[in-house]
């Protein structure tokens, strides 16, 4: 069977200064995450959608997970280990009648994780943790370690959060605005990923995820100039 290629889209607002949608739906798949939005921005961030990673905040909003999973998602990869969320996305299922799988987000990273011994990461009961204070993971750093233990090697596009956070190019690092979020969520939108992460920590990872030859850029940005 030939290797299946995975890309990971993050929602950083970078995504706008590339037009490389054609090339994200060709990979075989596409893992999207919280809130995303490709109508209207196609060009940038394709259309292909396979894997939906939402954040506990989402997918405990029965709403959001109906939305999503009228698109083409054929997975979630939820943020916690909870079986009252997974019985509630089984029940949603047969109300939708639709085909899904369904697993945590953290299920079966831990070995990957330990390999590494990277310091500025952890395994903690069940989780990554970043940083010197040992932060919960932002969804997307989770979501890499999962696409990892699921396909060996990865792609990644719009993880440049780290930098635009504190640069000011856009107030919440998203390359799409508020209005495409559920309410209940907008204080969590636009909270500093400082509030509860650890940016800078999850950046140094992911370098190293990328020299060790574990990821690969779509576009260069870390590696730019190298």
């Amino acid at each position: 069977m030939p290797k299946r290629k995975c890309i990971l889209i993050g929602n950083s607002s970078t995504n706008l200064d590339h037009e490389v949608g054609h090339l994200i739906d060709e990979y075989d798949f596409v893992v999207r995450f919280n809130s995303y939005v490709t109508t209207g921005f196609e060009k940038h961030v394709g259309t292909k959608q396979t894997v939906w990673a939402p954040n506990l905040g989402l997918v405990k909003h029965a709403p959001t997970c109906r939305k999503y999973l009228e698109m083409p998602n054929k997975y979630i990869w939820y943020v916690g280990n909870s079986y009252v969320t997974e019985e509630k996305l089984v029940r949603l299922k047969r109300t939708m009648k639709k085909q899904f799988t369904v697993e945590s987000i953290n299920f079966d990273v831990t070995t990957l994780a330990n390999s590494l011994h990277y310091p500025e990461m952890e395994f903690i009961d069940g989780k990554v943790r970043f940083g010197k204070d040992r932060k919960y993971g932002t969804t997307g750093i989770r979501g890499v370690f999962k696409a990892l233990n699921w396909f060996g090697e990865i792609t990644i596009h719009g993880f440049t959060f780290y930098d635009e956070i504190d640069n000011g190019k856009h107030s919440h690092g998203h390359y799409y605005e508020e209005k495409h979020v559920p309410p209940h969520m907008h204080q969590a939108f636009n909270r500093h990923p400082i509030a509860e992460h650890d940016p800078q920590a999850e950046k140094v990872v992911i370098g190293k995820l990328i020299r060790d030859g574990y990821i690969k850029e779509l576009v260069p940005y870390l590696t730019k100039g190298e």
